[in-house]
């Protein structure tokens, strides 16, 4: 195994090699701080993505980016509505919908079923709190899932290859 990964990662070096001679390196002009912190770089590279554009777009970029700049603060908001909508549903009713949801996937449904199903068994993703009371999406938002990948981590019962399918 370590013998192939050797060999890939030589073969990676040979190619990178090769197309640095054959192409060059990029010399990456190097910018002033202020100007990188206040966005004083952004109207230089729009300017720059205009003149990319194929000659008959170049008038239709500033509608295209208004018209995405809207969309993306439409689907913001709607988010933001989404989130608080569902902030008090029980976390457990969020695992069932996602593994119903992702039981379609034939080669992921059945490694992901398991996979919550030992995460839960073992409390690693707990589901109530020591009063007995259902964990809501927003008490788990104020967690934050990086508790768990810590509580997983340093678990000392699971196997090194359990860790890593996790």
């Amino acid at each position: 195994m370590f013998e192939t990964l050797e060999s890939d990662i030589f073969s990676l070096r040979k190619w990178s090699v090769k197309m640095a001679t054959k192409f060059g390196t990029i010399q990456w002009k190097d910018q002033p701080d202020d100007t990188t912190r206040s966005g004083g770089h952004v109207p230089e590279f729009k300017k720059f993505c205009q003149e990319c554009y194929p000659q008959k777009q170049k008038a239709a970029i500033d509608a295209e980016i208004d018209s995405f700049s809207c969309a993306i603060a439409a689907i913001g908001k709607q988010r933001e509505k989404l989130a608080k909508e569902i902030a008090n549903t029980s976390l457990l009713s969020a695992v069932v919908f996602w593994v119903e949801d992702t039981s379609q996937d034939k080669f992921l449904s059945l490694r992901n079923t398991t996979m919550m199903r030992e995460l839960i068994k073992n409390e690693f993703i707990g589901i109530k709190d020591i009063h007995g009371n259902a964990w809501s999406l927003k008490q788990m938002v104020s967690i934050g899932h990086d508790a768990i990948c810590e509580a997983i981590r340093c678990n000392d019962v699971w196997l090194l290859r359990k860790l890593k399918n996790m």
